[in-house]
């Protein structure tokens, strides 16, 4: 059963991709792994959505911390697997993120998850304030036009 499995999981990760991508969301989670002991590493994944709207997962890796070291590793292995135009990375915002996406995808915009950046706006203000902070937040991230995106002015 390991061998059927080891073998669908090589094919999985040699598969030849699409070579253009609307956008790529790229992230890690920490999840128990059992190996001699159990220990939390990083599952890294990067999930593409193709012009069609279909989404696909790309590759993934794993490794006992995130960095921007795997992430360089994961693109590299997806552009020489056919990705060869992306026109948006989605990522958490990890330190060199964006450079490392630019060392091989030169053109593509970048944009911090909006999830993450809520995540971010909600440690950095006061408990009282943080669910209509946030669900302003949301209401500008969801707005479909700019002028929907004002919100009123907080008081100081």
């Amino acid at each position: 059963m390991t061998k059927v499995l080891t073998e669908e999981v090589n094919a999985f990760k040699s598969r030849a991709l699409n070579d253009k991508y609307v956008a790529i969301f790229m992230d890690a989670t920490y999840i128990p792994l059992k190996r001699q002991t159990v220990s939390k590493e990083a599952i890294y994944i990067a999930i593409g959505i193709r012009e069609d709207g279909t989404k696909e997962v790309l590759s993934y890796a794993i490794a006992p911390t995130e960095s921007t070291y795997v992430w360089n590793e994961l693109l590299q292995d997806i552009n020489s697997r056919g990705v060869q135009e992306v026109l948006l990375f989605i990522t958490d915002g990890l330190k060199g993120m964006k450079d490392t996406i630019h060392q091989i995808y030169p053109k593509a915009k970048y944009q911090h998850c909006c999830i993450h950046v809520s995540r971010n706006i909600a440690h950095k203000v006061r408990v009282k304030d943080r669910k209509e902070i946030c669900d302003d937040f949301k209401a500008v991230y969801q707005a479909n036009s700019k002028k929907k995106k004002r919100i009123p002015s907080y008081p100081a």
